[in-house]
């Protein structure tokens, strides 16, 4: 029995298995996907995993492929849809408490306070020697935060697969590094793949000796006014 991990094929690959006629948002039943006629229908799938409940599908009408199982729907719990919001202020107003937005407020304050402070995206080709800089640095980071907590993060177990892929995939903006630097520092990254008008947050971590000022929230916030207000 073949087994597809969709949740890596989709977002890192863009690829989709041919036993899917069409895949669509849940929430709103448009479609993200449909598979283009006349394909040729060679990838024998049984069993697809991890496959997000954001989405809603329909499997082609072949035989050999009717007895295909989805398995592991758990992942979409944390999906968000913006449409209709033309700010991350907005956003923020219509969808948190205010007592959030004081508290995501007040850590951006205090670190932009406590330190020099510089955002920067980069979802653009960018320099091989930058590159290889910021996921040496990522990877230190996952490597310090996960120690720190004793668990391990899946990213090592395909790190290799990760850091081959990812330099290409920003020059084609399908991902992106979001990265805060304390003067010329990395304190923050955030690696994200994209499909279609989809973000999917990959990896990211921050440096441990700035837990206290809330990098994770922020980081948060700043991919999302990212997707609002490109």
């Amino acid at each position: 029995m073949q087994r597809n991990i969709f949740y890596f094929k989709f977002y890192e690959q863009h690829i989709v298995p041919n036993c899917f006629d069409n895949l669509s948002f849940a929430h709103n039943n448009k479609v993200l996907y449909k598979i283009s006629s006349g394909t040729t229908f060679i990838l024998h799938v049984k069993h697809i995993a991890l496959f997000p409940t954001y989405l809603n599908f329909e499997l082609i009408q072949l035989g050999k492929f009717n007895s295909v199982k989805i398995k592991d729907k758990k992942i979409g719990d944390c999906a968000i849809a913006l449409k209709g919001f033309e700010s991350i202020e907005k956003f923020i107003r219509n969808i948190f408490r205010s007592r959030y937005k004081t508290g995501l407020n007040r850590s951006i304050k205090r670190l932009v306070k406590s330190f020099s402070i510089r955002y920067q995206i980069f979802f653009v080709p960018i320099t091989k020697e930058e590159y290889n800089f910021l996921m040496t640095s990522l990877r230190i980071m996952l490597s310090n935060r996960y120690s720190q907590i004793g668990k391990t993060n899946f990213a090592f177990l395909k790190w290799d697969s990760i850091y081959q892929s990812v330099f290409y995939l920003i020059g084609s903006k399908r991902a992106s590094l979001s990265v805060k630097y304390h003067n010329e520092q990395p304190i923050d990254i955030s690696l994200s793949h994209h499909f279609n008008k989809i973000l999917f947050s990959t990896v990211s971590s921050y440096g441990i000796n700035y837990f206290k000022f809330g990098l994770g929230q922020i980081s948060i916030y700043k991919e999302l006014k990212l997707c609002i207000e490109p």
